[in-house]
């Protein structure tokens, strides 16, 4: 069996959301607040236009840990958790990153217990998500 990441690696992918997407991803998720669609709600709110949804900006990142390990074996999430910070605005350039906390062998699951920390940060630097991810990493 083999390790397929070790501690201290890091992963990160730069993403820009317009508000198209802002919109689709709300609508495909079933998510219908007014400031994920409407500019003028969105301002009333305290916002400088539409903003993402949890929901979507969580889903985009795992999908970088996702796609990082979809042809390399099993990568099942057993545990992952998100702490909003700042809203997420359209057309913004957004860096997701990933790094490998802790690698365990778990020979019970014929493979290792992966943990990673994230954050996504926008084009200024500024914080605006931090996660925590366990996954199994297991070669089939």
């Amino acid at each position: 069996m083999s390790k397929r990441t070790f501690i201290g690696d890091c992963y990160s992918k730069t993403i820009i959301l317009s508000k198209q997407d802002i919109e689709a991803g709300a609508k495909a998720l079933g998510d219908t607040n007014p400031i994920h669609f409407d500019s003028d709600a969105a301002i009333k709110a305290g916002y400088p236009g539409i903003i993402a949804s949890g929901a979507h900006t969580s889903g985009l990142c795992g999908g970088v840990l996702t796609q990082k390990f979809q042809d390399s074996g099993t990568f099942m999430g057993l545990d992952c958790s998100y702490r909003f910070h700042k809203a997420v605005a359209a057309d913004d350039a957004l860096t997701i990153s990933w790094k490998t906390k802790r690698l365990e062998p778990k020979k019970s699951l014929q493979g290792y217990i992966a943990v990673f920390s994230g954050k996504m940060t926008n084009s200024q630097g500024e914080l605006l998500i931090s996660a925590r991810m366990k996954v199994l990493l297991r070669d089939d």
